[in-house]
């Protein structure tokens, strides 16, 4: 050390020497670590400053909550409206599925019918022959022309029923038991400037195979009807809907096409008898169960 730095300290008349206050004391480690140790120390000030910001993550969550929110929000509408929209377009499809008319249901019924008569089984029925007088108004070669005199006859006040032949097809305004009534009506005809005449008509015996019940119901038919025919005027004709009633209703289920034919044009007579129809009316419908009745083929 300079001899002129120092500086002479008396303490109780004691000489102590000291060095001046301008010299650098030398370097020492334990310094240099208490340096790095106060250095160290400044991150955790730092960490107690941070601190403050804690409410920033909160309104981060915030935010982040509402959007998940919302984004369920708008997928649980997509969702019903395209739940609404697939049922919308399965009901249109059930809209377009055929319907069935009350008139096509009944006719599969009758297939149905039908095809369970034809499945039971069968049995050997035999038609009796059938004779009438009919008053005949004319054969034609064809439905048209036939069906064109049958309206000058029903412009008259009569009616007539085409009955199909392989000669042709006759127009047969009544019938009745005997000859003797049948030429008033033919004659009565010819005074109205309208073709008419008296002849026998008969359908032969006829053998078709039916159910035993149906075959039973079947052969009823011919007794009933001649005692219907035998009647003179309307007025006893009309007393036979009951017999008429009666039958029908008796018919076994099911029934083949022949009886059913013949079942319905029964219905359509009892309603004629009932409303108290035209005389010839009814008398062409008797002739219409007639030729029904002969239709085995």
């Amino acid at each position: 050390m300079d001899e002129r730095n120092k500086v002479i300290v008396k303490l109780n008349n004691k000489t102590i020497e000291s060095a001046s206050s301008e010299t650098k004391e030398p370097y020492n480690w334990y310094q240099e670590q208490a340096a790095s140790l106060d250095d160290n120390e400044e991150p955790n000030e730092f960490e107690r400053r941070s601190t403050n910001y804690d409410t920033l993550p909160k309104k981060r969550d915030k935010t982040y909550l509402k959007r998940v929110l919302l984004t369920a929000s708008m997928a649980i509408m997509i969702g019903i409206g395209f739940g609404f929209f697939v049922l919308k377009m399965f009901v249109q499809i059930d809209d377009t599925k055929p319907t069935i008319s009350n008139q096509e249901t009944s006719a599969i019924t009758e297939e149905e019918e039908d095809s369970s008569a034809s499945n039971q089984e069968k049995t050997t029925v035999t038609l009796e022959s059938i004779t009438g007088y009919v008053v005949q108004a004319g054969l034609f070669s064809t439905t048209d022309k036939a069906d064109e005199w049958k309206d000058k006859l029903v412009a008259s006040g009569y009616d007539a029923f085409s009955w199909e032949t392989s000669e042709g097809f006759r127009l047969f305004v009544n019938v009745y038991a005997t000859k003797t009534e049948g030429e008033k009506l033919a004659n009565e005809l010819i005074d109205a400037n309208l073709d008419g005449y008296v002849r026998e008509w008969t359908t032969e015996s006829k053998s078709i195979k039916l159910n035993n019940t149906e075959g039973e119901w079947i052969q009823q038919f011919s007794t009933l009807w001649k005692d219907t025919m035998k009647k003179t005027n309307k007025e006893a004709v009309v007393e036979e809907k009951k017999k008429w009633s009666n039958w029908l209703s008796s018919a076994p289920a099911p029934l083949s096409e022949y009886s059913s034919s013949i079942k319905k044009s029964g219905e359509k007579f009892v309603e004629l008898l009932e409303k108290n129809t035209s005389g010839y009316r009814i008398s062409t419908q008797l002739i219409q169960l007639w030729y029904l009745y002969d239709q085995t083929d």
